[in-house]
């Protein structure tokens, strides 16, 4: 089959278009996804006690920190007579069985229902 002029002319036009928005949208991605961050906004970039540039989240992340570093844990408690002398009243109860079978069946029909054989494949259709 031979292309007509003005069909080679329309692909030509198409597939030019398909190309100019494929870039368009390439470029746009491109300086969208690339965030441009001065000296002063980066990150990386910070001086000690720099506290005014800080987030209310980081000042309350740091109070935590300064009220967590306060607390003192004294472990002498371990080497009391007291606490030595406690006792293990753990009581072993021994085997226990787990459960019924099926948990979602009534319990008035676990019986009968663990006691049923289970039901037959349904018979195969014949063939006329």
């Amino acid at each position: 089959m031979r292309y007509q002029p003005q069909q080679q002319s329309h692909h030509f036009l198409t597939a030019a278009g398909a190309l100019l928005v494929l870039g368009f949208a390439f470029i746009g991605y491109n300086y969208l996804s690339t965030k441009r961050v001065s000296a002063t906004e980066d990150p990386l970039v910070s001086s000690e006690g720099d506290t005014a540039s800080s987030s209310p989240f980081d000042a309350a992340q740091l109070d935590l920190l300064a009220r967590m570093e306060a607390i003192k844990l004294d472990g002498s408690i371990l080497a009391d007579p007291n606490f030595l002398n406690l006792q293990d009243w753990t009581v072993d109860l021994g085997h226990l069985d787990a459960g019924r079978i099926n948990p979602f069946i009534p319990y008035d029909g676990m019986k009968s229902a663990q006691s049923a054989p289970a039901p037959k494949a349904p018979a195969k259709p014949k063939k006329h």
